[in-house]
């Protein structure tokens, strides 16, 4: 039998490395601790709750999963996938950018972003496009400038690519548990498409959903010359077995993809967007759409990006919408106004799966816990993981039976 320990609250004058399994509503300026326990939530630089004793821990969790289970049962549901989600084989882009600036021989050229604290790399890419584009192509720095562009793009994506393959198959094995989870409880084809929203330019969210048999649009048109068409998202699969009935029933594992910052086998040809399946990603570097790369090649053609932020605009203006949140730090503050926006709607529902203790996610509820509508759910384990690691969850909180993988 675990040994019991009385912890308290305890307010202190910094963040602790522990904190107990939470669920944070917003508008009622509380923490439930997930053992039903409620306290005040004042100030977040000054809050924190230890671990309790076991048995209150094994409650949480299974509080957690309740609670979860309800938000995927939503008729229209949306979720928000992150870099978090792939960190176990990508590194964090903020760190990439780390590695690539030690190993610069022009890196004197990077500005402001030469300091180790600014590792916004796609920042950084913005801002290398912004003053080639001011430069010339006939001015004395613009190869220079051009040079260190490429460099840091060449890096960046062979960072996505050149993965460890044991890592990357137990990425990919739970993207596959994950998504199977999903549908498995969503069997009722009176639900409304799953609708899967990404910042990550790499493909284990492709790979996975093919691997559990799962049809997917992602916004291209085509078999093999795939073009970038944003009606496809307003296609649905049927089943038309029998086709004489009056109704035909729309196949239930189905869902739409959204890459709101583009794909590493996203290119630019003859100024149309396409798509390469069974493309060597890594041979053609200046023509890779992803964020914000494509401002190079066609400055005022914003598709696919346009195209990709409306739907997801629109998307969560839909009534009754539930946004589950992922893997993301909320560094991006276009996608942070569209969420807080949706926050507006009391009928759309906000579940971050996160850190309140990191700073974007903190200071994106210190902007909005005043809507009742945002939900926040994290933690530590008690052998110190964190609960709302991708990783952690797959494996304890979305339990159903695992599935084998295809690599």
């Amino acid at each position: 039998m675990a040994e019991t320990v009385d912890y308290n609250l305890a307010v202190t004058g910094y963040i602790m490395s522990k904190i107990f399994p939470y669920y944070i509503k917003g508008n009622k300026n509380l923490i439930t601790i997930m053992d039903g326990t409620k306290y005040e939530l004042e100030d977040l630089n000054y809050l924190n709750f230890y671990k309790q004793n076991d048995d209150n821990y094994l409650n949480a969790i299974e509080n957690i999963k309740i609670k979860l289970q309800e938000y995927f049962m939503s008729t229209n549901l949306s979720i928000f996938i992150g870099s978090g989600c792939s960190c176990s084989s990508i590194p964090l882009m903020g760190n990439t950018f780390k590695r690539i600036k030690n190993e610069l021989e022009d890196k004197h050229l990077l500005g402001e972003y030469l300091d180790e604290n600014n590792n916004n790399i796609e920042k950084c890419l913005d801002w290398l496009i912004s003053g080639l584009q001011f430069l010339k192509e006939d001015d004395d720095k613009f190869p220079s400038y051009q040079a260190l562009y490429y460099t840091i793009l060449s890096k960046l994506k062979d960072s996505i690519i050149s993965l460890d393959p044991t890592k990357s198959d137990l990425t990919l094995r739970d993207y596959c548990n994950f998504f199977n989870y999903v549908f498995s409880i969503r069997k009722e084809n009176h639900f409304y498409p799953l609708n899967i929203f990404t910042t990550n330019y790499d493909l284990f969210i492709e790979k996975a959903l093919e691997n559990v048999k799962i049809h997917f649009i992602n916004g291209f048109n085509g078999i093999i010359n795939r073009e970038f068409d944003p009606s496809m998202f307003r296609i649905r699969y049927v089943d038309d077995e029998n086709r004489y009935k009056d109704k035909w029933d729309p196949i239930s594992r189905f869902c739409r993809l959204f890459k709101l910052h583009g794909s590493i086998n996203w290119f630019i040809e003859n100024d149309r967007v396409i798509e390469k399946i069974g493309y060597d990603v890594s041979a053609d570097q200046s023509n890779t759409v992803i964020y914000p790369t494509v401002n190079k090649h066609m400055q005022s053609l914003q598709s696919p990006f346009s195209e990709l932020f409306r739907e997801f605009s629109l998307q969560l203006q839909k009534p009754n919408m539930t946004l589950i949140v992922m893997g993301y730090g909320f560094p991006d503050e276009h996608i942070n106004q569209l969420m807080q926006q949706a926050l507006s709607n009391e009928t759309f529902s906000l579940i971050v799966m996160g850190d309140i203790r990191e700073e974007g996610l903190r200071e994106f509820y210190k902007k909005n816990c005043n809507k009742q509508n945002l939900h926040v759910i994290g933690g530590d384990t008690l052998d110190g993981q964190m609960i709302h690691y991708f990783s952690y969850l797959v494996e304890n909180i979305f339990e159903l039976e695992k599935v084998d993988i295809n690599v």
